[in-house]
């Protein structure tokens, strides 16, 4: 766990900003907003890649990121975008 990245998002943006557990290595930034809540930004198949790390298969990550975690999308929720650079790959 990145301690100090923690520290940074939740004294920039609060304490209620969500944080995954053990996937600070696929934060790529947070959204700038103004007037409330930020959301962390996550890199998906970085995050696919910390799900592994956890003990899933690459086939139960995938499944994980895409039901469990892309789509819960909202206001100070994360958000897992896939790089252009990785589309054209």
């Amino acid at each position: 766990m990145n301690k100090e990245l923690r520290a940074a998002i939740s004294e920039h943006f609060g304490e209620d900003t969500v944080l995954f557990d053990e996937c600070d290595d696929a934060v790529i930034g947070v959204t700038s907003c103004t007037n409330s809540t930020g959301q962390v930004v996550y890199d998906y198949e970085k995050l696919v890649e910390c799900f592994i790390k956890q003990g899933m298969d690459p086939d139960e990550a995938v499944e994980w990121v895409d039901f469990n975690v892309a789509g819960a999308g909202g206001n100070g929720l994360p958000l897992v975008i896939v790089p252009a650079s990785s589309l054209m790959t």
